[in-house]
């Protein structure tokens, strides 16, 4: 069962979270804009290989200090529109070829929603984390519990691709595929959540146009067949 908010509710949380602060990649003033609060960390949802313990716990803290727990964004859309970089396609996954992984686009509309891992990010692995996330920036959007949307939202950020950047070389992108690899790392994640948590990611991604649905792309590339067994 997928997590019930109120329209108004949710209007009034994507008014607030608008009001946030963003930071432009590579984040430069992020680490003194959380110290002069007396903060350690911010909150973040993962949306992509994030979702995989395995895989965060590569560059962030996952222990119990994290508060690693699923949640609802609102005012966003997942979309696969990040190219992945030829040099890092080529070492992690031994392929070349135009292949995307997920990307947010922060709209502040309250029709654009997805699912995630709401966690803390931690002022030491921020470094590291800056490092993964390339080109992204950090949009403010408001995340409910997925288990206790009844409870005060956060105020966290998603990360962002925008569609212009600083040289040809830049990974936003709207026609490329979907890796089929990462596209598993993500949606194992999700589903070992639970069964409402992937069916909820499958409902809220699409490929980079924004409009076809990540299930379509799944039986029309061949992905069902290839990663699961057929009834």
């Amino acid at each position: 069962m997928y997590p019930k908010i109120s329209e108004s509710r949710i209007q009034a949380a994507i008014d607030d979270a608008q009001s946030a602060a963003s930071f432009a990649y590579p984040w430069d003033s992020l680490e003194l804009a959380l110290k002069n609060k007396g903060q350690d960390s911010f909150w973040l949802v993962g949306y992509g290989s994030l979702l995989s313990l395995g895989s965060a716990a590569r560059t962030i803290d996952t222990s119990d200090r994290a508060a690693r727990e699923p949640a609802i964004v609102y005012g966003a859309r997942r979309q696969y529109s990040y190219r992945f970089p030829a040099a890092f396609l080529k070492k992690r996954y031994n392929k070349t070829g135009n292949f995307a992984a997920l990307d947010s686009k922060a709209t502040y509309k309250r029709e654009d929603r997805f699912n995630g891992i709401l966690t803390r990010i931690f002022l030491e692995d921020i470094p590291a984390f800056r490092e993964r996330e390339f080109a992204y920036d950090l949009k403010p959007v408001p995340a409910f519990r997925w288990n206790a949307p009844q409870e005060p939202y956060r105020i966290a950020y998603t990360l962002d691709c925008p569609a212009s950047g600083p040289s040809e070389h830049h990974p936003f992108t709207a026609d490329s595929h979907p890796l089929p690899e990462y596209h598993k790392i993500c949606r194992d994640g999700a589903e070992n959540v639970s069964i409402d948590f992937l069916q909820y990611f499958l409902d809220s991604t699409y490929l980079g146009d924004g409009r076809t649905s990540i299930q379509r792309w799944e039986r029309e590339s061949g992905f069902l067949q290839a990663n699961f067994k057929q009834p």
